[in-house]
């Protein structure tokens, strides 16, 4: 059953959302790379993205994210534009099966991208 909130302030890239490339289409979700820690021993972090399930259906693992990234159109001599991923973005892939919550909201663990 999908949540009957508003949620758009936290998708808006001007408020909480992040933007990112996914798959190579324009998605805007909320980003938590924070770190964990187990026994004051070490620390560790597992990546995540939280975006509306309706925008992510054809995700699965090995995916690509770009966090950070939009597309950018550059015209081409000759006629036509090259679409490239623009602005500073770090890459990650879709390590787990996507988990959607049943609200409308699908997380999608991730890990860094060499």
């Amino acid at each position: 059953m999908a949540l009957l909130e508003d949620l758009t302030a936290f998708f808006n890239p001007d408020e909480f959302g992040t933007r990112a490339l996914l798959d190579w289409v324009e998605v805007v979700g909320i980003f938590n790379n924070k770190p964990s820690q187990a026994f004051d021993l070490m620390s560790t972090s597992m990546p995540t993205f939280t975006l509306p399930t309706a925008r992510c259906a054809d995700v699965r693992v090995g995916s690509e994210l770009q966090v950070g990234a939009t597309i950018a159109a550059y015209p081409m001599s000759g006629g036509g534009v090259l679409s490239a991923a623009a602005g500073q973005s770090t890459r990650y892939r879709v390590c787990a099966p996507p988990e959607p919550s049943g609200t409308g909201l699908t997380t999608l663990r991730l890990e860094l991208l060499p």
